[in-house]
């Protein structure tokens, strides 16, 4: 398969996106998600190496991560180590969401985007 082939296939991974919050969240866009996985193939991610299980470890930190629910469904949601939860809405504790998988965002390109 090729780069851009690889883009796509993971592209497409990322878009699969459902409202199941009722329109608390938005999911991220088609052109956010190739935005994504382009960056995610220069830094050398594969799409079968790529996902962490929450049985495994939790991220360290506070911040942004794309995430993967038990239906599926690809979220970019902010953990909270305080809390040890994945939201919808940074602090909010009430709209936590069931995680089965997740991955950091990729860096930027050097030089910029």
């Amino acid at each position: 398969m090729d780069k851009q082939q690889q883009i796509l296939e993971m592209a497409k991974d990322i878009c699969r996106v459902k409202h199941i919050c009722n329109d608390v969240c938005n999911p991220i866009s088609a052109c956010d998600a190739l935005k994504y996985a382009e960056r995610a193939i220069e830094a050398g991610y594969s799409k079968q190496s790529r996902w962490i299980s929450v049985d495994e470890r939790l991220p360290d930190k506070y911040g942004d991560y794309i995430c993967c629910t038990p239906k599926g469904t690809i979220w970019q949601l902010t953990y909270n180590p305080k809390y040890k939860l994945f939201n919808v809405s940074h602090d909010n504790v009430e709209n936590a969401m069931d995680v089965t998988y997740w991955m950091p965002f990729p860096e930027a390109p050097k030089g910029g985007a």
